[in-house]
């Protein structure tokens, strides 16, 4: 069978989607054909993250391909809705520019902002209106639920202290902590498993309010940190295999 091509000169959403098509299509490949939303959202998230990792990492060629695999399982999501009747990638992209033309007034119309936090409540209350009713439930309901935790606390905990719910200072957050601390060696003193557990994540929480109140993002900083220890260790285990880093 002849190969099929695409034009190799034409990069555009448009002849990607084709592509994803094509490779959806009884002329192209086994394996795309079974994809659906449920199997393809683990990549999604995996390509994410690859995407991260390149920024923090990589040269601009690295970042600029691994954009390229996270836009591919973008495209192929919206491939996969149009097939049912339920949305193209186009409609993705009109809503999107729609959203940001609505929630940037201050560019696209009258309005006047001072500065960058100014924005940031602006854009806030207009996502609100936008919610509606359906906001009302809890404010806290749009933090992604498999967002990593520490991320998602510190999303929920910077939504939260929004709306009113103020957080402790950072003198008082650290006294929250050591108390908090000398109850865990307590409950672990006593074996109480679940106690334990539950202050543990006190703990974490109280961590990444305190992160968020010395504008350190819990997240980021956990992940610094692992790439210290897993560099001491690689280090020490090829130099001086008895002196590997203590956890």
């Amino acid at each position: 069978m002849d190969k099929i091509k695409l034009p190799a000169d034409e990069a555009t959403i448009d002849t990607l989607a084709d592509l994803v098509k094509l490779l959806r299509s009884e002329k192209g490949c086994p394996w795309d054909r079974k994809q659906t939303p449920e199997t393809i959202k683990r990549y999604l998230l995996e390509e994410a993250y690859e995407v991260m990792e390149a920024m923090e990492d990589g040269s601009p060629a690295q970042i600029c391909g691994e954009l390229g695999d996270l836009l591919f399982q973008i495209v192929f999501l919206a491939c996969l809705y149009e097939e049912e009747g339920a949305f193209s990638i186009q409609d993705v992209i009109r809503l999107i520019m729609e959203k940001m033309i609505r929630r940037h007034p201050h560019v696209f119309g009258d309005k006047k902002v001072r500065d960058a936090e100014e924005v940031k409540a602006s854009w806030h209350k207009i996502k609100l209106e936008e919610k509606g009713d359906k906001e009302s439930k809890s404010l806290l309901d749009s933090v992604p639920r498999n967002l990593p935790a520490l991320m998602r606390a510190h999303r929920i905990t910077e939504r939260a202290a929004r709306a009113g719910f103020v957080f402790p200072d950072v003198s008082s957050s650290f006294t929250k902590i050591e108390k908090a601390i000398s109850r865990l060696k307590e409950s672990a003193g006593k074996n109480q498993a679940e106690k334990t557990s539950e202050v543990f994540g006190d703990i974490l929480l109280a961590m990444a309010v305190l992160g968020r109140l010395l504008e350190v993002h819990s997240e980021t900083a956990l992940d610094q940190a692992l790439q210290r220890f897993i560099k001491e260790f690689i280090s020490c285990s090829s130099t001086a295999p008895d002196k590997l880093p203590l956890i």
